[in-house]
């Protein structure tokens, strides 16, 4: 047996240890890996793209469950080339990329020497060639529909095909809804939008620049006909889309830029004099000073509308609801979270370690907040701490290693040192749960996105994704079980290590046993 078969088994082995960890801790781990960044099924069965119904995601859950809980997957909606397949871009149609193709093969629809056809042309490791692809699936689910003498469309045909393989999906995923409106609705009824207003941001985190998404802006009087006390036409259309969003995500849902369910920043793009600004609190703005808000429980009204029926539908609670607040922050949103109950998103990478009481220094975190190691719009946390000033290097070393009780010498400032202890401090924190890209969990290099980059979206998790992990894990370049846990729960104080000290014993045994046969990796 090689040393990477005696890893996997003792890596499935140690699972009750590290679940036994979590709950000490009170930690729920979600990885982000989008649904078309899936891994192939193997190096020669690979078409291309993930699916999230493929055998590549069973070999993602079957390794990495217990080690985190649920995965974020993105939106379900389908991509376009003149997007250039942005995700958060996408049409009122199920993703055809996400069909698990060998399915289709099983059914008969699917003829094998297609397949193998496919799994043929050329690939780069970690990267989808959305070009390649696009042919590809247009040739296997043409042929597929015309087999199967189906009478539907080919479109309701490929939608048909998902629903069914996501009701056979025994993973928890957690779905995501983009603030955008598809195209379509804007393109059928532009009376339901504010004409020549586009939603975005003023500069942020993310960017020094404003950014003008191109967002159509909706009208709150088309959602909701106060006078007459029911929804308006755009509010029950909005209704089927987030029923078709909140389906068959049994893990939760990601409310992606959750700023525009409250009070969402708009940027006039027409040829007149107006000034930007917040929808709901621009009473000086001619065109939304209708709109303006005066009652802070009012900016609570698009999400008891709209959202909170479909959570409470789908058997959620506000512990499942991961509501991207992220970037300059209406005053109102504070209030509307705590009211629904749910928390803030915290990203340690915005975090200033020269300000203790800082709102992203996850050590003053409150239960419901979640903790965001990186995301699919950051570089991996390894990428971040090597590319930062060394000075702010040292204060984040100075500050992590107050936080996890270690006395701070300069070697701490390295970026291998800061990237295992700000897993520990996540960790150690109060905040129930942590997300974590999956760039940063498995030590892999690249980034997903980086916005204002309109060709983005290629990234995917490599073919040999355990064996790459069980390398960065040996150079210490990819999240350590063991060592995170032990060291969270000294940080939790003498009378908290002391009585778990066997476990910590038994973590720290399991991590030189798994380094010992790693060796010879």
């Amino acid at each position: 047996m090689d040393c990477f078969q005696k890893a996997l088994i003792f890596w499935n082995r140690v699972r009750p240890l590290i679940e036994e960890g979590y709950a000490v801790l009170d930690k729920t781990l979600v990885l982000g890996l989008p649904a078309t960044s899936m891994p192939a099924s193997t190096p020669s069965k690979d078409t291309g793209i993930g699916s999230p119904y493929g055998s590549g995601a069973q070999r993602i859950w079957h390794f990495w469950h217990d080690f985190i809980h649920k995965i974020i997957i993105g939106p379900i909606g389908k991509t376009e080339a003149k997007t250039w397949h942005s995700p958060y871009l996408a049409s009122w149609d199920y993703n055809p990329f996400f069909v698990n193709l060998e399915a289709l093969v099983k059914k008969g629809w699917l003829k094998r020497q297609t397949l193998q056809q496919i799994y043929r042309h050329k690939k780069q490791e970690g990267y989808i060639n959305f070009l390649q692809v696009e042919r590809d699936y247009m040739q296997a689910l043409t042929e597929a529909h015309q087999t199967s003498k189906t009478t539907l469309s080919f479109t309701r045909f490929c939608n048909k095909i998902i629903q069914e393989q996501m009701r056979n999906c025994p993973y928890p995923y957690i779905g995501d809804i983009p603030i955008n409106i598809p195209q379509r609705i804007s393109d059928q009824h532009p009376d339901w939008f504010l004409k020549d207003w586009s939603m975005g941001a003023p500069p942020d985190q993310y960017s020094n620049t404003p950014q003008i998404w191109g967002f159509p802006v909706l009208k709150p009087d088309a959602l909701v006909e106060e006078k007459k006390g029911r929804l308006g036409p755009a509010g029950r259309t909005l209704k089927k889309l987030l029923h078709f969003y909140f389906s068959g995500n049994t893990g939760g849902i990601r409310l992606d830029h959750f700023i525009g369910w409250v009070n969402p920043y708009c940027f006039y793009t027409g040829t007149k004099k107006y000034a930007n600004g917040r929808l709901y609190s621009s009473p000086d703005i001619p065109v939304l000073k209708k709109y303006a808000l005066n009652n802070e429980s009012d900016f609570l009204k698009m999400a008891q509308e709209f959202l909170i029926p479909f959570i409470k539908k789908f058997h959620l609670s506000s512990m499942d609801i991961y509501p991207e607040d992220l970037g300059i922050r209406p005053p109102q949103m504070d209030f509307v979270l705590d009211t629904l109950h749910f928390g803030k998103m915290l990203p340690v990478q915005f975090n200033d370690p020269n300000q203790n009481n800082h709102i992203y220094h996850i050590a003053h975190s409150r239960h419901q907040d979640i903790l965001v190691l990186d995301t699919h719009d950051s570089p991996s946390l390894m990428e971040f701490f090597e590319t930062i000033p060394p000075a702010q290097r040292q204060q984040f070393a100075q500050q992590l290693a107050a936080d996890l009780r270690f006395h701070f010498t300069d070697d701490l400032s390295d970026p291998k040192w800061l990237y295992r202890m700000q897993w520990a401090a996540a960790l150690a924190a109060p905040a129930k749960r942590i997300t974590v890209f999956f760039t940063t969990l498995m030590g892999q290099s690249g980034r997903y996105n980086i916005p204002g980059l309109l060709d983005s979206w290629h990234l995917r998790c490599r073919t040999n994704f355990e064996q790459e992990y069980f390398l960065a894990f040996k150079k210490g370049q990819a999240y350590n079980p063991f060592e995170a846990i032990r060291w969270a729960i000294y940080a939790r104080g003498d009378a908290f290590y002391q009585t778990h000290a066997p476990l910590v014993q038994k973590l720290s045994d399991a991590e030189q046993a798994l380094l010992n046969i790693l060796k010879a990796l």
